[in-house]
């Protein structure tokens, strides 16, 4: 990599991590304590079935945002969470809802989940916190979790590293959850046709159509609310460079699954909402483990 091409991708991943300094509040609205429909339908249920969380593990919450997987991990059994983000912002709404959430629940969750600052894209502060684990946690976590945050990472190389030292042999799960590679981080379109049937009934065919995979820029994808201050940038991976820097750091994965919507959440309002294409999935689900 050339300084230019360096100095470059050092903006970019700057970009990315404002982005949600700046929307920290917007987020924290929409997903409030119990999250939204992606959470409850799609990504829950699939953290739920890999995680495979114990009474008595200990996870680690890689960019928890306000804290939800954070929580949800405690409520499953975990019973010490260390939860980062590399947004000093997203941390302040996370402690602020983990606090309400342990004084509604009793003092038995108040040390439950302990909160730090970390960029996983940063090297410097990858390896010091990978130093601070191997001092408290010479074991490893028993589960780790990123969910819905590694297309808003520039470069994955750290992260693998992290995951591949502070993850405990055999027994370890690192679970995470994005946006489909294929369907959205690709910048496929939606498309909605209209026709008839030999009875005179009205046909809807919905297709997404994908024109580049293998080699997509960075890009701003759609706000999730009309008052969001800032757009997000996706960084699109074709599968092979999604899992690539994870094989290398001698992880391998035993599970994936492509959750979807299905028919009940059409939404009649938005014709072109992502809820109502019921063949394609919305997001990716997969599971790794150290050997």
């Amino acid at each position: 990599m050339t300084m230019t091409e360096s100095s470059l991708s050092s903006a970019i991943a700057k970009s990315a991590l404002e982005f949600w300094d700046a929307n920290a509040p917007v987020w924290d609205d929409v997903m409030r304590e119990d999250g939204n429909d992606y959470w409850t339908v799609l990504e829950m249920p699939a953290l739920q079935r890999m995680a495979e969380v114990k009474p008595g593990d200990s996870a680690l919450d890689l960019a928890t945002g306000n804290g939800l997987v954070a929580r949800w991990l405690v409520e499953n059994g975990a019973s010490t969470v260390s939860a980062t983000d590399g947004s000093s912002a997203m941390l302040q709404y996370a402690i602020k809802r983990t606090s309400d959430w342990a004084t509604a629940r009793g003092p038995q969750h108040e040390d439950s989940i302990t909160f730090k600052t970390l960029n996983v894209v940063d090297r410097d502060q990858v390896n010091l916190f990978v130093q601070e684990v191997s001092e408290y946690k010479p074991a490893g976590f028993d589960v780790i979790t990123m969910n819905m945050a590694i297309m808003d990472i520039p470069d994955l190389v750290p992260l693998a590293h992290l995951i591949s030292v502070v993850l405990k042999a055999h027994s370890g799960r690192f679970i995470a959850t994005i946006l489909h590679p294929l369907f959205f981080t690709s910048g496929a379109s939606r498309h909605i046709e209209a026709s008839e049937d030999s009875e005179g009934n009205r046909v809807i065919d919905r297709s997404i159509v994908v024109r580049q995979y293998l080699d997509v820029p960075p890009r701003k994808i759609a706000p999730i609310t009309s008052d969001q201050p800032a757009r997000q940038i996706a960084f699109h991976r074709p599968m092979h460079q999604l899992l690539a820097p994870f094989f290398a750091a001698g992880l391998v994965m035993d599970r994936l699954e492509e959750p979807n919507f299905d028919e009940s959440f059409i939404d009649k309002v938005k014709p072109y909402a992502s809820k109502n294409y019921s063949q394609l999935p919305k997001i990716l689900a997969f599971r790794l483990r150290r050997i």
